[in-house]
C-alpha cells in the first residue's frame, strides 16, 4: 500500500477510534475536504513529487491533534505525523517539512512560501464554498460542545466577520 493510502487509513482509524463525536467540524470529513482542496490547488503547479507528497501528508495529519484536545492541536498533530512517518522510514528532512506545513495551519501563522500558502488556503477553503453556512454552523456547534463557547446568532456573525478580516 502506498504511503498516502496508509496515511489516509491511519487518520481515518485514528479519528474513528479516538476523536470525540463532539468534533462536528474538525473531523475526517474536514480533513478529506482539505486533502481534496490541496489536490485541486496543487494540480497545475510545478511541484516535485516529493513536495506534493509532503503537502498531502500534512493535509491528512493537520488536525489529528484534536484526538488529544483542542489546545495546541497543531503541535500534537505534528507529533502524530512524525511518529507515523518514522514508522514508515520517511526521511527526517521530509518529516520536518511535513511538520512545518502542519504548523502553518495554526490560525495566526502567516505562510512564507508556496507550499505553506497551499496548505493554509486548503484548510480555510470552506470559506469560499457553497456550503459555508452549514459548515460554519458545525464549527459553532463544535465550539459549544468542546470548549463551552456558546454564541448567539449575532455574536456568531460577528465572530465570522472578525475571522474573515
Amino acid at each position: 500500500m502506498a504511503l498516502l493510502e496508509q496515511a489516509e487509513d491511519f487518520v481515518q482509524n485514528l479519528f474513528k477510534d479516538k476523536l470525540s463525536e463532539a468534533f462536528l467540524y474538525h473531523n475526517f470529513g474536514h480533513t478529506l475536504s482539505v486533502v481534496n482542496s490541496v489536490k485541486l490547488m496543487a494540480k497545475d503547479l510545478k511541484l516535485t513529487a516529493e513536495e506534493n507528497e509532503q503537502l498531502l501528508l500534512a493535509a491528512w495529519f493537520h488536525d489529528t491533534g484534536y484526538t488529544e484536545g483542542c489546545e495546541n492541536h497543531e503541535v500534537t498533530s505534528g507529533k502524530i505525523a512524525q511518529s507515523f512517518l518514522q514508522q514508515q522510514n520517511y526521511s527526517e528532512e521530509g518529516i520536518a517539512k511535513v511538520v512545518s506545513l502542519i504548523n502553518t495551519t495554526e490560525k495566526y501563522c502567516q505562510p512564507e512560501n508556496e507550499l505553506e500558502k497551499i496548505i493554509k488556503d486548503a484548510d480555510y477553503s470552506h470559506l469560499a464554498k457553497k456550503d459555508f453556512f452549514e459548515v460554519s454552523e458545525l464549527l459553532r456547534m463544535k465550539l459549544k460542545a468542546t470548549m463551552n463557547k456558546d454564541f448567539s446568532d449575532k455574536d456568531w456573525a460577528k465572530e465570522n466577520l472578525k475571522f474573515l478580516k
